[in-house]
């Protein structure tokens, strides 16, 4: 089971074609089930991305983050004008060398494409994140589309198996078993 005792991060942001808000609820439900602080965002931008907890925690520096909305190989997009990038650091994406990763547990990026290796590089931004945390998280991306109503689905199937005792390696399998997804 997940150590329990300080903070987690939920975010996704409205799109005019994606509906995530039920996947950051989700999440963020499962994280106060667990134990943690938990904060969550539905409207996000720049500033909400990069700010802190009241105890002083940076909010992409938590125990746990599910960061969720239109991605790619280097960057996940969580609101119109907020992300996270392996390459760009601007006034919309945070760059991860930005971010000490090294005290985060678990990342969940549910973005499309973020977990897919690239011909040129090999790499992608969940492999970027595990290996700034000198290789100590959990990071999980997705390799190909996933489309929200199937980010809803596995975000509750991945919780529910977490919440009821479940590890990390079975609540992924049990998240990835479901048949009815419609993504690739």
């Amino acid at each position: 089971v997940l150590a329990a005792g300080n903070c987690a991060f939920a975010v996704g942001g409205s799109f005019n074609d994606l509906n995530i808000e039920e996947a950051v609820t989700i999440a963020a439900n499962a994280h106060t089930k667990l134990g943690y602080h938990s904060y969550y965002a539905k409207a996000v931008d720049y500033a909400t991305l990069n700010g802190y907890f009241q105890n002083g925690t940076r909010r992409l520096e938590s125990d746990i983050l599910f960061l969720t909305g239109h991605g790619n190989y280097d960057h996940i997009r969580v609101g119109p004008n907020a992300g996270i990038s392996m390459y760009i650091s601007s006034s919309e994406y945070i760059h991860t060398a930005n971010v000490n990763w090294a005290n985060t547990k678990l990342v969940t990026l549910m973005g499309c494409s973020t977990g897919k290796e690239t011909s040129n590089s090999g790499v992608n931004i969940a492999f970027n994140i595990f290996e700034k945390s000198g290789y100590k998280s959990t990071t999980l991306g997705w390799r190909n589309t996933i489309y929200d109503t199937d980010i809803v689905r596995w975000a509750n199937r991945y919780y529910n198996k977490l919440l009821n005792g479940g590890n990390l390696r079975e609540a992924i399998d049990y998240a990835n078993s479901y048949n009815g997804y419609y993504s690739n």
